[in-house]
C-alpha cells in the first residue's frame, strides 16, 4: 500500500465495523507510509498525540515490522509531567 491514500488531495473515508479494526488499519496506513519514507529517504518522522484514544493504534502500529531505528516519533501534546508519570505520553508512547 501506497503512502498517498493518505493524500489530502483524495480523501478517503473508510468505515470500520469495530475501535480494534480501525486501529489495525490506520496502523497499517501508517506503516505503509512510514515504510515509504524510510525507502526514499532513509528515515520517517511520526507525530503523535498522546492520551488514551489512539492507545490501540500504539498497540497495533507497534507490531509493524518496520526499521523502527529509522523512525522518529514525536509528541504533539505532552503534558508536563515526569517522564514516568502514569499521565505521560512520552511514556505511553514508549510503552506501546
Amino acid at each position: 500500500m501506497k503512502a498517498d491514500v493518505m493524500s489530502l488531495a483524495r480523501p478517503k473515508f473508510v468505515e470500520f465495523a469495530s475501535r480494534e479494526e480501525l486501529a489495525a488499519g490506520l496502523a497499517g496506513m501508517v506503516a505503509a507510509a512510514l515504510e515509504e519514507a524510510i525507502s526514499l529517504r532513509g528515515r520517517a518522522v511520526l507525530a503523535v498525540s498522546g492520551g488514551s484514544t489512539p492507545l490501540t493504534f500504539f498497540q497495533a502500529l507497534s507490531k509493524a515490522e518496520l526499521a523502527w531505528e529509522q523512525v522518529t516519533i514525536i509528541l504533539v501534546d505532552e503534558r508536563m509531567v515526569p517522564a514516568t508519570s502514569e499521565r505521560s505520553n512520552a511514556r505511553l508512547v514508549r510503552e506501546n
